[in-house]
């Protein structure tokens, strides 16, 4: 905490006070003296740029003491200049007296203190908070939402919607459009989606936030080395050409991610019908038998630092509804996201916010056919976006 590190220049402190400033002549004299002390933003993050300006108000040629200091949270003080100066009978001010980059510092609010004293005592103080709110924190996202599958007996209709709607969702809650990978429909096969996820993994650090959100087919196999399925099956997530990603495989590339991690698939995990009637699509594959599966991914992919949000159980369907233009699933994540989650009222959802949300609707929707799963590895709960509503 003490490496707050300001300029060299404060050493030649009372020069820039008197020669960097900008100066104009009062009209109309007062009494005594004032002094302003301001930043120039109420919040910084980990390796900003500070700025501290300084505004002073003098009437006559006066010999006064020029005091800044800075006020930690804790209450401890760091004195930056105390220093004798005559001020001249001028206005002044300067909007980067001091300047410099923020290292990490304790999180809270911190105070800027100014004053200007002769023999007397004090002749006038000031003082300006901000608050330091620790390393900045990036969001990064890969959404893959697949609908047009190789042929077309597997096509779903609104797999690619889910992943549009979601990134609409995540924009309007804060994240940068250009820190959120799209791949939809032909644009996702296999390559596609490793090289987004080693993408998000190089670009996420440990104080981000990143985001998987899969939308479309899931599937399953006879387990393949390493053992380690209690059913005797790994699952997939299916890429449009459907060389498809087993569990392994993704765990493998998220382990890769540092930052705190959510991962979103809204998919079948075991087999069954593909289609149930217009108005009702299941996630998996035409022609793919029912087995009782026992694990799903929120197991095969549970991590520390990483909360996992799956649509179904292990056995279960993942739908798709015409009236709703969403997977059921995916449909109230994003009304969650859009912030109708906020159940503590802190003006955040959280992933977990989200499945506290969602699941109970997605069940009443499907009648308990489907019930979502989750897998919470971090402590606390993992915001994603400010809220909306």
């Amino acid at each position: 905490m003490r490496a707050l590190r300001l300029p060299e220049v404060l050493c030649v402190f009372v020069v820039a006070f008197l020669c960097c400033g900008t100066f104009a002549v009062e009209a109309s004299p007062r009494a005594s003296p004032t002094v302003s002390i301001y930043t120039d933003k109420p919040e910084y993050y980990a390796y900003d740029s500070m700025y501290v300006g300084l505004s002073i108000f003098n009437d006559v040629e006066r010999a006064v003491v020029l005091k800044i200091w800075l006020e930690f949270p804790n209450g401890e003080i760091l004195v930056v200049a105390n220093v004798s100066v005559t001020l001249p009978s001028l206005s002044y001010n300067n909007p980067a007296l001091l300047s410099f980059t923020l290292p990490p510092l304790e999180n809270g609010t911190y105070t800027w203190h100014a004053s200007l004293s002769d023999e007397g005592g004090v002749l006038c103080e000031d003082f300006t908070a901000w608050s330091f709110l620790g390393a900045r924190v990036e969001k990064w996202a890969v959404l893959v939402g697949i609908a047009d599958y190789v042929g077309w007996t597997n096509d779903l209709e609104y797999t690619d919607d889910d992943a549009l709607d979601m990134r609409a969702a995540l924009i309007n809650g804060g994240w940068r459009d250009d820190h959120i990978y799209l791949l939809l429909d032909d644009d996702a096969d296999k390559p596609d989606i490793v090289a987004a996820l080693l993408w998000l993994a190089a670009n996420a650090d440990p104080d981000d936030i990143a985001l998987f959100f899969f939308s479309g087919h899931g599937t399953f196999g006879v387990d393949v080395p390493p053992l380690d399925e209690a059913d005797g099956y790994d699952e997939y997530i299916c890429t449009h050409e459907f060389a498809d990603i087993r569990d392994d495989e993704l765990a493998a590339l998220l382990n890769k991610i540092r930052a705190r991690t959510a991962v979103i698939i809204d998919s079948c995990f075991s087999g069954g019908m593909a289609k149930q009637d217009e108005q009702q699509r299941a996630k998996t594959l035409a022609g793919k038998a029912h087995v009782t599966l026992k694990d799903g991914f929120d197991k095969d992919i549970a991590a520390e630092n990483r909360v996992v949000l799956t649509a179904c159980d292990a056995d279960e369907y993942s739908y798709e509804y015409s009236f709703l233009e969403n997977g059921v699933f995916t449909f109230f994540v994003v009304r969650g996201l859009k912030g109708y989650a906020d159940a503590d009222g802190d003006n955040y959802v959280s992933a977990e916010e989200c499945f506290y949300l969602a699941k109970p609707r997605v069940q009443y929707f499907t009648t308990l056919s489907q019930n979502p799963q989750m897998f919470d590895g971090y402590e606390g709960e993992l915001e994603l976006v400010r809220c909306v509503v």
